[in-house]
């Protein structure tokens, strides 16, 4: 029997960058909570995400995508400056 929990994404987890990298902290073990992750890791991690959201049926899949989309535009313009 694994210990491992699964660690759920909600849409409040992708509000900010800030709530998006608190979650990764959360659900993957690699990381701690002193460890910065890398503009391009949270590119991976929400283009992973958009996969699966685009492989999805439901009501709210297109908030999911609003959500998603924007994260990727603010991590565009944290690489910018």
């Amino acid at each position: 029997m694994s210990d491992r929990k699964t660690k759920i994404l909600k849409l409040e987890n992708l509000n900010s960058l800030i709530s998006f990298d608190d979650w990764i902290k959360k659900a993957i073990s690699r990381y701690s909570k002193k460890n910065r992750i890398s503009l391009i890791e949270k590119e991976k991690y929400l283009n992973y995400i958009m996969s699966k959201v685009g492989e999805e049926v439901g009501k709210n899949k297109s908030d999911w995508i609003i959500a998603i989309n924007s994260l990727l535009e603010r991590l565009e313009y944290e690489r910018s400056k």
